[in-house]
């Protein structure tokens, strides 16, 4: 997948100029397959704008709406989140072969050419939303923190109480996102997603953490802290994007060695390199040093890490190990559901280990 920006040109007497400034249009395909094109596309400047994105292939050509919700544009700030786009290869009559283009009509800017062949799809599509199932399953009693849950919490059993954890407090959270009334949510404990130093040791049952272990520089150490923070028998939910479905296709595969590096000698050791790699192979920047510099200095949000449902499902005995053997794996399952392509996992707290008493 390939991450676009470019120049927007507005005709008018007020406007007939390049706009200088930040690009103003984004968009991406995130999803080839077998059975359908899903992106997004948006105006930075115009939010509340749709979009069209122009679909070329077997010598037919049509527009599709960037109009479809989707939470993860939401939650990166942008706008109403209604930007994402898909559309089922049967509906653009194409086959296997043909070379497909996605187009912005009007600004010379293309976000997909190749042969329209279909990605690897370990699992098919499903109506099951596993992440949901699971959490009700398995999260069905006590009293735990869902991490970022912002307006989307998880459902979970009707007998369990969740305390939402966030990085800021509700009042700051509607400044960021510009009073959008999506972010009026109540916040029980404000704290760092990879430290929760404000949550009382050995006092929850559970911890829920959806699509954030990626965005951390240090997971082993988050780990730890959520099991520090839960009872022996507490559960750890996790959700975990698979790269080959995001942004992340072009870059390099997580290893476990990393991990540990940036566990046991602090997430600085590979800042850099992780910003670079973003600047190079995500934002496709022809100064990728430069650029990672810049990024570094706001501390930009990004994928720090990335992962195969393969690679992970590899990689979980090497984290049980790394912890004394103080988790139990209790699910694995790859999630489907509405578009999404990620990894349920449900580990479980043993006895207390050496391990918990490490610090980050």
């Amino acid at each position: 997948m390939k991450l676009f920006s470019w120049l927007s040109r507005k005709s008018g007497p007020a406007a007939a100029a390049p706009v200088a400034g930040p690009h103003e249009f984004e968009g991406a395909v995130t999803h080839v397959n077998d059975e359908y094109v899903a992106g997004w596309a948006w105006n930075r400047a115009r939010p509340d704008e749709i979009v069209e994105v122009l679909a070329e292939a077997g010598g037919s050509a049509r527009l599709i709406r960037a109009d479809r919700s989707l939470y993860t544009l939401l939650r990166k700030g942008m706008g109403s989140g209604n930007h994402a786009f898909r559309i089922k290869r049967e509906t653009l009559g194409i086959g296997p072969g043909d070379r497909l283009r996605i187009l912005l009509p009007g600004t010379g800017a293309c976000l997909y050419d190749s042969a329209l062949e279909p990605e690897p799809k370990p699992f098919a599509p499903s109506d099951i939303d596993a992440r949901s199932l699971c959490a009700e399953a398995y999260i069905c009693r006590g009293q735990g923190v869902e991490i970022g849950a912002l307006y989307k919490p998880i459902r979970v059993g009707r007998h369990a109480k969740v305390f939402y954890a966030e990085k800021y407090d509700a009042e700051k959270l509607k400044k960021l996102y510009n009073h959008d009334a999506n972010f009026d949510v109540d916040v029980d404990i404000v704290d760092e997603a990879e430290k929760l130093g404000n949550v009382k040791p050995g006092s929850m049952d559970f911890v829920i953490c959806c699509s954030c272990l990626e965005h951390l520089e240090n997971p082993l150490g988050a780990i730890r802290n959520h099991m520090r923070v839960l009872k022996p028998g507490g559960l750890l939910y996790y959700t975990l994007p698979d790269m080959r479905y995001t942004f992340d296709k072009p870059r390099g595969m997580t290893t476990f060695e990393h991990l540990v590096r940036d566990d046991r000698e602090g997430p600085l050791s590979s800042r850099a390199e992780h910003y670079r790699e973003w600047a190079e192979k995500v934002l496709h920047k022809e100064d990728p040093e430069a650029e990672a510099a810049k990024l570094m200095e706001t501390m930009h949000d990004m994928h720090f890490h990335t992962w195969t449902c393969h690679s992970l499902s590899d990689m979980l005995s090497k984290i049980r190990a790394y912890f004394d053997d103080s988790l139990e794996l209790l699910a694995f399952h790859r999630n489907t559901f509405d578009g999404e392509n990620e990894m349920v996992i449900i580990l479980q707290k043993q006895a207390s280990s050496a391990s918990e008493k490490k610090q980050l």
